[in-house]
């Protein structure tokens, strides 16, 4: 796609996005990013070491960077989200992951997490515990959202908050009704 964009290294060896893959999910208007600060500021994007997403993961992800611009931006998030990969100076660029990049995944291909650029202790990335493979609306409404634990099984599940789920509903080109919570 842009050419100009000097794309990230992968940093798990041979795991990850390919150069054609990469085009294609900027094409959707979402950035490849590194799993660690690359300076880009990209209000979100897919992580170069993951599992190549669907279309329709795809559309939902440029649907959250949408929605994350207009929540953060308000005026300005006209201009934020004209460009082709939406960024701003300063944004603590959110970073989705799909795949099994962390110890202890039973289906390495399979799940969604996430991390935050200024992110340097802690939970990396943000999974669910005990471990079950999250789907991207999952792992979304979990960064708008809260993360509950069940106390009858310790299994954790997201609650979107209403801004999130408002918008869901009313973007269901990109969240089918049966995904909305």
């Amino acid at each position: 796609m842009n050419k100009t964009i000097e794309r990230p290294e992968h940093t798990l060896g041979d795991f990850g996005l390919t150069a054609e893959q990469c085009d294609h999910v900027e094409s959707f208007g979402v950035p490849v990013v590194a799993l660690y600060v690359d300076r880009a500021y990209y209000l979100a994007g897919i992580c170069v070491d993951s599992v190549m997403p669907t279309d329709d993961e795809l559309r939902q992800v440029r649907s959250f960077i949408e929605f994350v611009g207009k929540r953060i931006y308000g005026a300005a998030a006209k201009r934020i989200l004209a460009m082709p990969l939406p960024a701003d100076p300063g944004h603590n660029t959110i970073v989705l992951v799909k795949g099994g990049l962390y110890k202890g995944n039973p289906q390495p291909t399979e799940g969604w997490s996430y991390k935050r650029y200024t992110w340097e202790t802690g939970v990396f990335p943000y999974r669910t515990a005990p471990f079950r493979p999250w789907d991207l609306s999952e792992v979304l409404d979990a960064i708008e959202g809260d993360v509950v634990t069940e106390r009858s099984d310790g299994t954790q599940r997201a609650v979107p908050r209403a801004p999130w789920k408002k918008w869901k509903v009313a973007h269901t080109e990109a969240f089918p009704r049966e995904e909305i919570q």
